[in-house]
């Protein structure tokens, strides 16, 4: 899994929000894991397709 340092923010302030919505101190990498889930990358360009054709 590759983020860009703009995508790993978000997913972590998504993760906080969630530990925060459990009552958690800490963030937990079950928070982390659930953030990942809710990313849109549909519109992320795949490497196996071919603009154009």
């Amino acid at each position: 899994l590759a983020l860009s340092a703009r995508a790993a923010r978000r997913v972590l302030r998504v993760a906080r929000t969630i530990a925060d919505l459990r009552g958690g101190e800490d963030v937990a990498p079950a928070d982390v894991a659930e953030a990942l889930g809710y990313r849109d990358d549909s519109a992320a360009p795949q490497p196996w397709s071919h603009p154009g054709r």
